[in-house]
């Protein structure tokens, strides 16, 4: 709540211009201070207090008549002639070490922001190409399913090897690693297999039936 920021950035946090800060600070509505490089500089923890009071709705040239303002009583406009209180306070003077120690929660603040931004980007790029390989994924064993039904030509085995197929062309029994010709070798002696039993289960059954 120490942390020292710059006028544009307080401006943004309060929802007036920058113009308008820069009067209540020279009308002492808000503390501010000096760098000595001689920039303004507004405490976080003014500025939260100020956001905390009871403020009422005023025209903004800058953002409009949803713009706020500080106290019990209205501001004047920003149109209307400035004028500043006798008994003002001159600007406070920030030590060099406070502005020192603004600089570097000022750099750190954008080092995080940056870094989560960059991870937020990271996130949704990985999300998209994770999509994007299930999708393939998905068309290449839909391919081989298909390619496992071409190599039937028992119609009795049909639906055996229809139903053979939906079990054993997955990611773990054929990885995509493997070449489209290993792919389909897998496929087919899987089919030829399935053919093979079916055509054994039935001749068996004729003995049966036909002793």
């Amino acid at each position: 709540m120490d942390r020292y920021i710059r006028i544009s950035d307080a401006a943004i946090q309060l929802g007036v211009s920058v113009d308008t800060l820069r009067r209540w600070a020279e009308e002492s509505i808000v503390a501010a201070y000096r760098s000595p490089s001689g920039h303004i500089r507004f405490r976080q923890r003014d500025l939260q207090s100020l956001m905390n009071r009871r403020v009422k709705p005023r025209r903004d040239r800058r953002y409009g008549p949803a713009a706020e303002t500080p106290g019990d009583n209205d501001v004047e406009d920003d149109d209307a002639p400035r004028q500043r209180s006798a008994s003002a306070p001159k600007w406070q003077e920030l030590a060099p070490w406070q502005q020192r120690r603004a600089e570097v929660e000022t750099e750190l603040e954008i080092e995080r922001l940056t870094a989560q931004r960059e991870q937020e980007r990271a996130e949704a790029e990985r999300s998209v190409l994770e999509e994007e390989e299930r999708e393939a994924e998905q068309v290449r064993l839909t391919a081989l399913k298909q390619f496992g039904k071409v190599c039937c030509w028992s119609i009795d085995a049909t639906p055996e090897v229809i139903k053979e197929l939906e079990t054993f062309v997955t990611t773990a029994q054929i990885p995509p690693w493997l070449s489209q010709w290993e792919q389909n070798s897998l496929v087919q002696q899987r089919v030829f297999a399935v053919m093979d039993r079916v055509r054994a289960e039935k001749a068996a059954k004729a003995v049966h039936e036909n002793p």
